[in-house]
Parts: C-alpha cells; structure tokens; sequence
C-alpha cells in the first residue's frame, strides 16, 4: 500500500511536469468525480479510503509542482537580466580559476519589483574574493543572473531542473558590483569550518589524488578531482563511492555504534546520539540528495528502535521519498535522488527472494545487492547517459570492502590529526588502501569492453524492462508463498511483448524517415542528417568547447556509426568537436573542400581523420552525391577558389556550400560565406535555409533571400553570445520575405522530417 500511494503521489508530479494545465485540471477533475461515485454508490471501507487517499495524494503532488513553476517562473521572468539580489553566503566552492559561493537569497530587486525570495544563487567570483568571504556573510551583488540551460537538443540533460532540485533559480557570474558585509552568529558556518578543517587534515596525512579521492568518500566533494580521476571512477562505474550515499550512512553508523558502545549500552540513547550525529553528518556533507534520502531513513529506523516498534524497510523508502519531493518536487530530475531511490527498491525488494541460508557469505551478500540495485538503475543510466559500466559489477566486489576500511581511517585521520603521530600513521595506512584503490579503477576504466554504450530513449522498451523486472519479482514472491502461476503472469508477458514489438516499430519507423537536426552547439554549426535505412551524415560538429554537444546528442540517440562528416570550412566552432567524434564513433569518410588544403588549420582535420581511419573525400563545386533518393549538389567552392581578382575574400568564403534534394524537398547549407560572395553564387531556391555565418550582419543579404526563398530558416548560435548574433537586420530581411525563423539559442535544436510522399514537418526541443 505504502508503494502505491508513493507511486500515485509521484505520478501527479511527473503529469503536472509534462501536461497542460486543462488536461491536468480535467484529470483531477475526473478522479473526484470517481470517488463521488464510489461513495454515492454505496461503496464504503477500505475501497472508498484507498481511492479518496490516492486522489488527494495525486492532486497534492501536482499543486505543489505547479506552485514551485509558478515561483521559479516568476524569478525568472522578472529577474533574468540585471538585478540586485542580497543573501547569505550558505556555501564556497574552490575551482581552478574562480569560487562558487553558493548564496542564500533573502531579497530580490529590479528597477520596478522587490521581492522576498528564499532560493539559492550560484555566483561566481575571482580569486581575489578567497580571502574576503566567509560562510554566513551578507552579500549585495549588482548582476545578472541567467539560469541554467533546458535540454537545448532532443533527449539532452536539462539543467534548468536539475538546479532546480539543489533550490538554485540561476547563476551569476563576474558580476558588476560586491558588497560584503560580515554578519552574527551562523550556525551552518560552524559545520562548514569542521567539513573544511577535516579536509585540511586529509590533505595533510594522505595528500595528493589520494586525498582528494579520501574527501569524495568522506563528504562526496569532487570539485579536486581531476579530469583523468573523474573519467576513470566514471568508467569503472564506482562513482557512486564518491556520492556519499546509504552505504557510508551504514557505515558511518556502525563506525558510531562501535565507539558509542564504549561509552554506553542503553540501545535507545545510542540511537538518539546517532540521529544527532547523522543529522549533523548530512548538513556537512552538503545535503546532498542521495545522504538525505539515507540520513531520513536511518533516523526512522532509529526512531523505531527508541519507540519499540517494528518497521518496514519498503514502507520508509516510500515515505522518505514522498517528504523528499513534498519539500521539493524537482528532485525526480536529480540523478543521485533517482539513482538512490532505484537502487534501495531493488536491493529492499528482491533481497528476499535471493537467500542463500544462514551461512551465506558475505561475497554473495555483496553480489546479489550489487547485481539487484544494477538490474534496478539499468535503464535510467541508460536513457539519461547513454552508457553501462557492466565491468563496475565486477569492480564494485573488489573495492567496496575497502571503501569501509577509507573511509574509516580517513576519519580517524581527520579526528586525531591534531597529534601528530596518530595522523602520521593513519594517514599512511590511508594512503596505502587508497592507492589499491585508485590502481584498480585506473586498470578497470581503461579495459576496451568495460562500457557498454548504448542508448535507450524508446519509451516502449524501457516500460517493458520495467515490466519484466516486476515481473520476476511478482514470479519469486508466489513461489516462496508456494501459489501456483495465474493469468496474471500471462497477461504480463502479452503486454510485454507487446510493447517490445511496439518499441521495434517505432525504431524501424524512425529509421524509414528522413530527417535534418540542426542541432544546439552554443556559438556553433552542426546538423544530423539520417537517410532511411539507418545512415547518418554530420555536418560540421560544433566546437569542443561548447560542451560537446554534439557527440553528447549523437550517444544518447545511439549513434554508433557515422557514414559521412562533412566539414564546411576549419574554424574551430565548425569542426572542433571532429577528434572526439571520430575517436569514440565508427565514421568512414570525412569530408572536405579540395580548396581549403591550403589552409593550416585544416591540416589538424586530416591528420585526426587519418589518425582513426577515416577516408578523406576532397569536394568541389559541382560534385554530386546520391544515396538512395537523397541527392547533395555541392556548389561551391572550386578547386581553384579564391578565382576572382582584388576580392574581399576571408576564409569563411571558402565554406563548403551544398544542397540536399529529397522527394522534391531542398535543404541548403551555406557555411558561414558573406553577403558580398553569396550573391555571386547560382543557388536554387530551397524549403530550408541554415542561415549563414550564425545571423551575422555580415550575410544573407535580401537580394539572396529573394533568389532562395526559403518556407524556413534556421539559424544556429549560442545563447548570450559575445557577437550579439541573430543580427536585427538579418532577422528582418528574414520577415520581409516571410520565412519562419528559429533560432537555436532560442528553439534549442530544430528538426525537419520528411515523409515518403514529401510531406515536410517541423518539431523544435524547448
């Protein structure tokens, strides 16, 4: 019962999140209505008092999840740009070039509004600032504070919610004016100085990677993690031992109930001490989502214990949960929060059902938890990350035992380092189970077949996992009750192998119909092409720092193989992001203009292509391509491009331009080539334009828009960007022929489909 209306509860806020607000209103509508029903009908006790909870619970959770859009919309859409907010700093964050100061709002204003506001800023200062805050004092900032990006391209990670669920409505950055002033008393200030002082003595005793790796288990702080350690825990698929989690509550706990039992044997005062403890535990380790949702359960558990009563490990899961997203529904957006809760419900359910007896050993214990929580997480590390560290189940055997020996020293380490000797030896023995540690996941991490990459965004095949898993769990509880099997087990299997069919029809659609994504890359160009019968062409591939956008949109779709990339010229925001695809993805053929070998930048592209065995096709004005019914004409440049004397010419007027053709619908590609040469070019007219040189005022003059004539254009640039691009101009020369505009710093990415008889739609992310 406890599951059910956790589930009924969660289902309102994940409707609210996705609906609109008459469907929403109609549904709830519709279950009052049905419980009105049921009691005009007659039908009393517990059927009448299950449907009345579930009903109350699901119209809970969407009222709270529409107020909280309600108040993130309201900041947002009155205090975006410059404002004056005033806060206490409740954190600092060190990074390598600037601080986080994580700042608690009291006040919010703008030239016409003033208002109370109770969320978080991240606001990010120089150095210089390091020794000017401190926790617990009062800032006034003059900026601006943006918030975090939407999921800009389809299936991407949004981090608007995933701020949200940290209660943080947007970042500042380098603001204008920072005015400090010290404040009283702060009682969180107290945990931050131990959290930082416990960090100093590992730093000390252990020092180095092995230090920080001691400070990502003791308090789940990875901000001195280095790129390389980062990659290789993440690879090794143990990064749940620098999340601080259940586990290094459990541990934690046992560590206290060991040295409290020196102390006292009175159970219930120790389970009081330990609450105090953990709830202290939780706030200087960050409150992170996955250390509350343990610290709550352990304090329920304990809470029995002192009342004498017995409790329910599922029935805390679901009430934990449930407080959780009742204080902020967000958190169904937070990786740690959901990977957290998953992996208990499969550990807390199916531990049951895979005893082994009383003398099972404590390998099989730790294999069956780990297999459990894994089967559980599978399909959201999948859908979300497009990955599975299937080598992690075997690493996780090798180093969680010795995650209770580190974190353990580690601790002893930061409470006894004030004598020396005592710090001196634990540190050693730190280091020592550290370094075994570190060996282990570095040669784990770089094991070829160690991840299995592959994503899962098929609705219909994640809800027949889902429904195969609760299956076998459905089997293994009849079978310990010694029931036999019912048409309950068959209905199962029809709807699961029905929607495992549906999940293969909806693949084999997506691969019959053709598409262009222009895909978001922040001040970049890059669109997926995908030809029927499952071929993908790239055109450009944004620039590398522009968060790897397009490799990250190629892996979740599950892209393996690339036929083509295009390249259309080699400035860095057109193919600075081709070493990365190409080192992780099949691609055969790369491909460039014959003219643009002259240039030396474009000597890096052909040895990164011939570096992974890539075929390099040359292209030149005139060449033709045809795969299927897809035909590109490639218009320019020539061989011999610049050919015109005393031209203005840039290197970006060397841009590969092209069309594509399909079932009577043209697609142009015009790079980033100037007014002043695009008007001299014979372009046909096209359905779709990507506009050139990301809406510079530089191109797409009216003259060339009345030649194309194009029913859409797209224009591909960052948000906030330093060019100020769209231009004005190009924006209105773009209106006076009437072609609908998007613009992906606004849209996020764009698609465009085609149907086999040449019908053309349009579906934008945001």
């Amino acid at each position: 019962m406890a599951l059910t209306f956790g589930v009924v509860f969660l289902s309102g806020i994940i409707f609210s999140s996705f609906v609109s607000m008459d469907i929403l209103f109609t549904l709830c509508l519709c279950l009052c209505l049905s419980v009105a029903i049921l009691f005009l009908t007659g039908k009393r006790g517990r059927l009448l008092l299950t449907a009345s909870i579930c009903t109350l619970l699901f119209i809970l959770g969407t009222f709270i999840t529409v107020t909280n859009n309600y108040t993130y919309n309201f900041y947002n859409d009155n205090f975006s740009s410059a404002c004056i907010f005033t806060g206490k700093i409740d954190d600092i964050k060190h990074e390598k070039n600037n601080i986080c100061a994580v700042v608690k709002l009291t006040k919010i204003k703008n030239d016409n509004i003033t208002s109370p506001c109770h969320k978080k800023v991240y606001l990010y200062l120089e150095k210089s600032f390091m020794n000017s805050i401190d926790y617990g004092d009062v800032v006034v900032v003059n900026g601006e504070i943006k918030s975090p990006l939407k999921s800009m391209n389809f299936g991407g990670f949004n981090y608007e919610n995933y701020y949200r669920s940290l209660g943080v409505m947007g970042i500042c950055s380098m603001p204008k004016d920072v005015k400090i002033y010290k404040s009283g008393f702060y009682p969180l200030s107290v945990l931050r100085h131990i959290r930082d002082y416990t960090k100093a003595q590992t730093e000390k005793y252990i020092s180095g990677e092995n230090a920080d790796f001691a400070n990502g288990v003791l308090f789940g702080d990875k901000s001195d993690f280095s790129e390389e350690l980062t990659l290789s825990i993440n690879n090794a698929g143990i990064s749940h031992v620098t999340a601080v989690s259940g586990m290094h509550v459990s541990i934690f706990t046992s560590f206290m109930l060991f040295i409290l039992g020196f102390i006292t044997r009175k159970r219930r005062t120790i389970a009081k001490i330990i609450i105090v403890i953990l709830i202290v535990y939780a706030f200087i380790s960050g409150l992170s989502p996955s250390v509350v949702r343990a610290v709550i359960m352990s304090c329920i558990t304990l809470t029995g214990l002192i009342l004498g009563r017995k409790t329910n490990s599922l029935f805390i899961l679901c009430l934990t949960g449930n407080i959780m997203l009742f204080c902020n529904p967000y958190l169904i957006y937070n990786p740690s929060f959901v990977l957290s809760f998953l992996a208990t419900a499969g550990i807390i359910l199916f531990s049951p059902y895979g005893e082994n007896g009383e003398n099972s050993s404590k390998l099989k214990e730790m294999c069956k938890m780990t297999l459990f929580a894994n089967i559980v997480t599978f399909p959201y590390l999948l859908w979300n990350f497009g990955s599975f560290s299937w080598i992690g189940l075997i690493a996780n055997l090798i180093i969680t035992p010795l995650i209770s020996i580190v974190f353990v020293s580690s601790l002893i380490t930061a409470l006894v380092g004030f004598i020396l000797p005592a710090g001196v030896i634990s540190g050693v023995f730190s280091r020592g189970i550290i370094g075994i540690i570190l060996s282990v996941v570095k040669t784990v991490s770089m094991l070829p077949f160690g991840q299995f990459e592959g994503a899962v965004q098929n609705v219909y095949f994640v809800f027949a996992y889902s429904l195969a898993v609760a299956l076998v769990f459905y089997c293994l509880r009849r079978k310990k009750q010694n029931k036999k099997s019912d048409n309950m087990i068959i209905l199962c299997y029809t709807v699961i192998v029905s929607l495992i069919c549906g999940g293969i029809f909806v693949q084999i659609q997506e691969k019959s119909q053709f598409s262009v994504t222009y895909l978001y890359v922040g001040q970049g160009d890059s669109a997926v092409i995908n030809i029927p019968g499952g071929k993908t062409i790239l055109v450009d591939t944004g620039d590398l720092t522009s968060k790897s956008y397009c490799y990250e949109y190629l892996k979740l779709k599950g892209i393996n193989k690339i036929d083509t990339i295009l390249i259309s010229h080699s400035d860095a925001d057109h193919c600075g992001g081709l070493e990365e695809i190409v080192s992780n993805i099949t691609t055969e053929n790369v491909c460039i203009t014959k003219n643009s070998v002259r240039y030396p930048d474009t000597k890096n592209i052909i040895e990164v292509a011939k570096a992974n065995a890539c075929n390099l096709t040359y292209i030149s004005a005139g060449d033709r391509l045809k795969i299927g019914d897809l035909v590109f004409e490639f218009l320019h440049p020539n061989e011999n491009f610049p050919y015109m004397e005393n031209f203005p010419y840039e290197e970006n007027d060397s841009s590969m331009v092209f069309t594509l053709n399909y079932k009577g619908r043209k697609f142009l590609f015009t790079g980033d080539i100037s007014s002043e040469f695009e008007n001299t070019l014979n372009i046909p007219k096209c359905d779709v334009l990507k506009v050139s040189h990301h809406g510079s005022d530089t191109a797409t003059s009216y003259k060339f828009l009345q030649k194309v004539n194009p029913q859409y254009a797209v224009i591909s640039c960052g948000i906030d960007n330093k060019y100020s691009h769209p231009h004005t101009s190009v924006i209105y020369e773009l209106e006076r022929i009437h072609a609908k505009t998007y613009i992906t710093a606004i849209s996020g990415a764009v698609r465009f489909t085609v149907n086999k008889s040449g019908n053309l739609t349009v579906k934008k992310a945001i």
